[in-house]
């Protein structure tokens, strides 16, 4: 099932944070093999969106392996977005109206979620960590087949609020 979302001008970019799995560092070709298959997750589900604008740092397309990856992600103009509905999107919109972000912001990291969340599943990420312009922070960890996902919500200044539900790869 698809929805479509109006995403207006957003305050910023988002800045997006990719973790991959940790091998000791003396695994230089284990950390490489994880290091471009999340490269390669990451052009995937951002390339050829042509409403986004990507400024993918250094980390991400280095050639040297990089447990950490950091993006900008942007909105270009007003747009419609079509994305997969996957379990908690809706709740996590509401969290983050409390946290006081606006609904293109919440959008456009919704949108974003349900597009890096496939990658989760698959392995390909480890975890995400989406920081809006107004510090709000999303994390979303643990996401394996068959596991439950967990989403950590953070205002600066408040404890984070933590959102656990079962998520099955599909």
């Amino acid at each position: 099932m698809e929805e479509s979302c109006r995403i207006g001008e957003t305050p910023g970019p988002i800045k997006v944070i990719v973790f991959r799995e940790a091998l000791p560092p003396e695994d230089v070709a284990g950390n490489l093999k994880l290091h471009n298959r999340r490269k390669v997750a990451l052009h995937e589900v951002l390339d050829g969106e042509k409403a986004i604008k990507v400024e993918w740092g250094r980390d991400a397309n280095d050639t040297r392996p990089h447990e950490v990856a950091t993006i900008l992600v942007s909105v270009v103009g007003p747009v419609v977005l079509k994305y997969a509905v996957v379990p908690g999107l809706k709740f996590i919109g509401k969290k983050l109206a409390e946290k006081l972000v606006d609904e293109s912001t919440s959008a456009f990291v919704r949108w974003l979620l349900s597009k890096f969340l496939p990658k989760q599943q698959t392995g390909d990420i480890q975890s995400l960590k989406l920081t809006t312009p107004n510090g709000v922070q999303v994390t979303t960890c643990g996401l394996t087949p068959g596991a439950k996902m967990k989403v950590i919500i953070e205002s600066p200044g408040k404890p984070p609020e933590t959102i656990e539900y079962g998520a099955q790869a599909s």
